[in-house]
């Protein structure tokens, strides 16, 4: 059979509309050495007849009866290229694609399959980029990154291999193949250039098989993520005893750094010579440096992954395979300026081995190949940020020099890909285990430390350079990224803040958030007996300390909040003067709102005026609960005053015994209303919000509560029933989070943070200069005052 350079392959059925274009496409390339080799898959209309009014000897036309899955694998078993060109039949050829593709391919022996950019016309508009460089199986957990029709494969590479298209996997066929392929260890690529014209419409699968291609794809996430777990499985040994005279071992993991890690190598002898064991983990790279030889050069162990495992799974190998009692993980493109380091840090863990140690970061960039500093604000080590904003745990430098360290350098979170530890303590507390591909070694580390009993810290005489590059060579996969996010969330956080790093997961992407859910099924044997672990050995109610801790602002949010404190007295006037006229006991607009503002007035200064002035208001509200009744709703009733009593009890502004018999009317209430038979979700999410705070402060300061089992239960069943419905998508997130908390109630596992009031209402962060424009309630002054004083009482 004679080859040709490329075959183009393409499957038509019933194309007759659009093939003329198609062919005119491809048979006008600048490339002309190709076959077009078409598979008609059993069309009814005159697509055959079409085809063969082209007098071109390229062009070889194989009949099929009407079977996709059938007709393209005939495509790859008949092609005679050494190249296949893939082609869909009512797409459109750049006019340079084939030679693009080709000249790259010959220029690139080590790549397997080149996809491209796509433009889209007809029904859409506008340029699609696919993940550029190369394709890993995390970035396939996102989603399909190569576009059919621009793929361009070397067919030496797939005939070992044996890939085919599977009809399992019909209307994702593509999809799968791509897994399958980066699986067997094909290399795939994407070219940041257009190269096919890409047909939009409404009869196409995307759209007419819409649900059917998602049930497929579906199951090939599942599948991947089955092969993502078994491989950090597969690549983590056991750990090894220390043998080595040396204490301290540099662990570099790496991936097609090129040159840098030789630099960093270099670097790092030339600042402690042979004093400092290294180890360099490669994750398989695939470009043209030897690692090995590099790090052979330079005394250090070179170990080499089998598959991709990521940053984070080649740091726990890295530790796991450490044969010194301590160590430190650097990223391979780091500058060290001090020649003592090691020993520094090699003290400071003979003094108290169960802690993690950062360096002080010098940021560094690199410029037409020269490193230069960048300008940086100065950084106190770092700390965590659980705000919906963003993925929760995040991380921020502390840049505020009002909060330097806690205590002699010791900081909330570490930061800065140079950590260090001894190896016992990394074993204790499980070190990165469970974590997949890039992104929250940090604060995984960090929190599970401070809830062992050990402590992070920063060395703030120890300065590492550390060039950040535009473009990472880790792992991208958001859907793994946001997986650590939920791992974390699962194995350590408590009920409600589970729920908020969830919904904030949720925010960031419904589809990414869906895929990260399916990494933690197929990794749930192994997340189970982490969690287990941890409930056993750490003490999981030092987490809102840890919160506390936490506490940390920007040093511009420390000058408002600053501004705003010396506003209070202004703000307090004005509430004096509103509770002459206000006759209402409401939250949100009302008397108790005032109470609250008060209550943490006092809690912030010590003034016991004003702790005073909230009991008088709080005791008003119970006799006109008891004379007259208060209405029962959250924002303007009697469940808004429970969970200012509640609130108090919390935070120690009140004691348990003034505010027991109030808090036990308000439960006897509640436990009239049978939450199953109510109809309107603004109830529910009152009912929820009073209750997770009233339980979970009864929990946490071992109180006892009026709420019965018979209503918690049905509270519950409610809570569940809601979620998912229209009327719950269309809830704020304060209250679908008070739904979400209310739904996982139970009587072993259930706890909460404290109650904070960000968590029900967004209170403002701007009052007016003018008092004449004040709004009253919690969108106005009231809500700018209670949210200046709980920052500052957070801070404090």
């Amino acid at each position: 059979m004679a080859t040709v350079p490329i075959s183009v392959v393409m499957p038509v059925y019933n194309g007759a509309k659009h093939i003329k274009e198609c062919l005119e496409s491809i048979l006008c390339q600048s490339f002309h050495d190709f076959e077009l080799l078409i598979v008609d898959d059993g069309s009814t209309d005159n697509t055959c007849e079409i085809i063969q009014t082209y007098n071109d000897q390229r062009i070889r036309l194989i009949r099929n009866h009407h079977d996709y899955i059938t007709s393209s694998n005939l495509l790859l078993i008949q092609a005679r290229g050494k190249y296949i060109a893939r082609m869909d039949s009512d797409d459109i050829m750049m006019p340079d694609r084939l030679r693009t593709q080709y000249e790259y391919m010959e220029a690139h022996p080590n790549v397997d399959v080149l996809g491209g950019c796509i433009e889209y016309f007809g029904t859409s508009h506008g340029i699609y980029k696919p993940v550029p460089g190369d394709i890993s199986l995390y970035d396939l957990m996102d989603g399909c990154c190569v576009v059919h029709p621009t793929a361009f494969i070397r067919k030496s590479s797939f005939k070992p291999h044996h890939l085919r298209y599977r009809k399992e996997n019909i209307y994702a066929e593509d999809y799968g193949l791509w897994a399958e392929a980066v699986y067997c260890g094909i290399r795939i690529r994407n070219l940041d250039t257009v190269v096919t014209r890409y047909r939009t419409s409404n009869a196409q699968v995307t759209n007419v098989k819409k649900q059917e291609q998602q049930m497929a794809s579906n199951t090939i996430h599942s599948w991947i993520a089955s092969k993502i777990v078994r491989d950090i499985v597969e690549e983590t040994p056991s750990y090894v005893k220390p043998t080595n005279g040396k204490a301290l071992t540099a662990i570099v993991p790496c991936y097609n750094e090129g040159k840098e890690l030789e630099n960093t190598l270099v670097s790092i002898r030339n600042t402690v010579g042979q004093h400092v064991s290294i180890m360099v983990v490669d994750d398989c790279s695939c470009d043209s440096f030897d690692y090995k030889q590099i790090a052979l050069k330079h005394n250090a162990c070179y170990v080499r992954n089998t598959k991709r495992i990521g940053p984070a799974g080649s740091k726990e190998k890295g530790v796991r395979l450490c044969d010194t009692d301590y160590f430190i993980i650097f990223d391979a493109h780091m500058r060290f300026y001090q020649k003592d380091w090691h020993q520094m840090i090699i003290d400071e863990l003979n003094n108290d081995q169960r802690q993690i140690l950062c360096c002080q970061t010098k940021v560094l960039s690199k410029q037409d190949g020269a490193v230069i500093e960048k300008n940086s604000a100065h950084a106190y080590g770092a700390y965590l940020h659980m705000m919906i904003d963003t993925l929760i745990p995040a991380v921020r430098w502390n840049c505020n020099p009002h909060k330097e360290t806690l205590d002699r350098g010791v900081i909330p979170c570490v930061l800065g890909a140079s950590y260090a530890s001894s190896v016992s303590f990394w074993k204790e507390i499980k070190g990165l285990e469970g974590l997949l591909g890039y992104g929250c070694e940090e604060p995984y580390l960090s929190i599970k430390a401070w809830l062992s009993g050990g402590k992070c810290k920063l060395l703030g005489n120890i300065v590492v350079g550390h060039i950040y590059k535009e473009n990472s060579c880790s792992l991208r996969g958001y859907s793994t990224y946001m997986y650590n996010h939920l791992l974390i969330s699962e194995t350590l956080f408590p009920i409600s803040l589970q729920c908020k790093a969830n919904m904030a997961a949720r925010n960031q992407g419904l589809q990414y958030f869906n895929h990260a859910t399916t990494l933690l099924k197929e990794h749930k044997r192994r997340i189970e007996s982490l969690k287990r672990h941890y409930t056993k050995n750490f003490n999981m109610a030092k987490m809102d300390w840890i919160m506390n801790m936490n506490n940390i602002i920007s040093k511009e949010a420390q000058c408002l909040l600053e501004a705003g404190y010396k506003r209070t007295s202004d703000i307090l006037r004005h509430a004096e003067d509103a509770t002459k006229e206000l006759h209402h006991y409401g939250l949100r607009n009302g008397l108790a709102g005032i109470a609250l503002l008060f209550g943490l007035y006092y809690k912030c200064s010590g003034d016991k005026l004003y702790v005073g002035k909230a009991r008088n208001i709080i005791h008003d509200a119970q006799i006109q609960n008891e004379q007259e009744g208060l209405p029962l709703s959250f924002d303007s009733g009697i469940m808004g005053v429970g969970w200012v009593l509640s609130y108090f009890v919390e935070i120690d502004i009140l004691s348990s015994y003034e505010t027991k018999a109030f808090l036990l009317q308000v439960d006897n209430i509640v436990n009239i209303i049978n939450p199953i038979l109510v109809q309107n979700i603004e109830m529910i999410c009152d009912m929820a919000i009073y209750c997770y705070s009233r339980l979970g402060c009864c929990k946490r300061k071992q109180l006892e509560h009026g709420l019965s089992n018979h209503f918690i239960s049905a509270l519950r069943k409610a809570c569940r029933n809601w979620r998912g419905s229209l009327d719950y998508a269309r809830l704020s997130y304060q209250k679908q989070l008070a739904i979400d908390i209310m739904s996982l109630y139970n009587k072993t596992s259930w706890c909460t943070m404290t109650a904070d009031l960000k968590d029900i209402y967004k209170l403002p962060a701007y009052l007016p200069k003018d008092e004449a424009y004040w709004d009253f309630g919690m969108d106005g002054y009231i809500g700018y005052g209670i949210n200046i004083l709980t920052t500052k009482l957070r801070l404090s």
